[in-house]
């Protein structure tokens, strides 16, 4: 489809995709234009002035294909390009208004589509490049900085459930090094944490909204102080909260290290008394390989168990083994 090839303009081609157009006239006023992409049937119309021959100034430039209406550009021309600031809109609904140049976006604008879609912020050459914010038809937001037409160098992305991520973003992605924090809209919802601090302060504000010491009233009391805190105030808060994390990583290893010898222990005693034949203690075995918590799951092992505690008359065993067979 035509023409300023918005191949070109909205998809973002380098300018040597320019290379094989060629011009078109206005059959009525001869007046010219660029045409990037020529293509078999096309006809255009220019209500604006003429240049040498050249589109130029404010105008309407409508682009047709076999007599049919196809896009529409309605601003400033130079010599026969899209240069200035106007509005081009495609057949198929999609819609830019901003700045041109040399026939392709490239300034401050805003670009929508019918399904949802809208893009407001810095264009380079075509493409998304500086500051800008892609909204999604879903309610996901992104605002941060642009390059090359992706994601790239600082941001912040707005899930609709009200998730955030703050930091650093290459090619679309999520950076595997940098700064950054992840808010829990479920979590953290009530306290308060602007996109701006949230870009300005993620290591501080992760750690702060990890601390485990605190309540929320506390975590919103430090998280209002950043702003006013000298670089060696937030280094000392940093390292209060890291040795906290430190402190509790450790606690936590050797609760699960301290928890793992009781299990492993009580599986030994609890095995020792099934082989020899206690029948409680094989429905008991049974149901520590078919939970798979305080030993490893092994349904076969569970069923083997069962089946002797079963044979026995326990009850219980019965029960367990009529379920596992559904």
């Amino acid at each position: 489809m035509k023409k300023f090839a918005l191949a070109c303009l909205l998809l973002g081609l380098a300018a040597s995709a320019f290379a094989g157009g060629g011009w078109i006239a206005d059959a009525a006023t001869k007046c010219q234009v660029w045409n990037p992409k020529p293509e078999p049937g096309e006809t255009i119309k220019w209500s604006g002035q003429c240049s040498n021959g050249k589109a130029t100034g404010n105008g309407v430039l409508q682009w047709y294909l076999n007599g049919k209406p196809v896009e529409r550009y309605e601003g400033e021309m130079l010599d026969g390009k899209l240069h200035g600031t106007g509005t081009l809109v495609g057949k198929d609904g999609y819609r830019y208004e901003g700045d041109f140049r040399n026939n392709q976006i490239d300034g401050k604008g805003v670009q929508t589509w019918t399904r949802g879609d809208r893009y407001e912020g810095n264009w380079r050459d075509g493409k998304r490049d500086g500051k800008g914010i892609y909204t999604w038809p879903n309610g996901d937001r992104y605002e941060g900085d642009w390059r090359d037409g992706k994601k790239n160098g600082r941001g912040i992305f707005i899930w609709k459930n009200g998730d955030r991520y703050a930091g650093d973003w290459n090619n679309n992605d999520l950076a595997k090094s940098g700064e950054a924090v992840f808010i829990d809209a479920a979590k953290h919802g009530q306290l308060k944490i602007s996109d701006e601090m949230a870009l300005k302060y993620p290591d501080l504000i992760r750690l702060i909204l990890g601390s485990e010491s605190v309540d929320d009233a506390e975590k919103q009391k430090w998280i209002d102080l950043l702003p006013s805190m000298t670089d060696e105030e937030k280094e000392r808060l940093k390292n209060i909260f890291l040795t906290e994390r430190r402190q509790l990583d450790e606690l936590n290893e050797n609760y699960a290290k301290e928890i793992k010898a009781i299990n492993e222990q009580y599986l030994e005693k609890t095995k020792q008394a099934a082989e020899r034949g206690n029948a409680q203690a094989q429905f008991n075995l049974g149901q520590l390989y078919a939970e798979g918590v305080r030993a490893p799951k092994n349904t076969a092992e569970a069923v083997k168990w069962f089946r002797k505690a079963a044979e026995q008359g326990n009850e219980d065993a019965k029960k367990a083994l009529k379920e596992m067979e559904k």
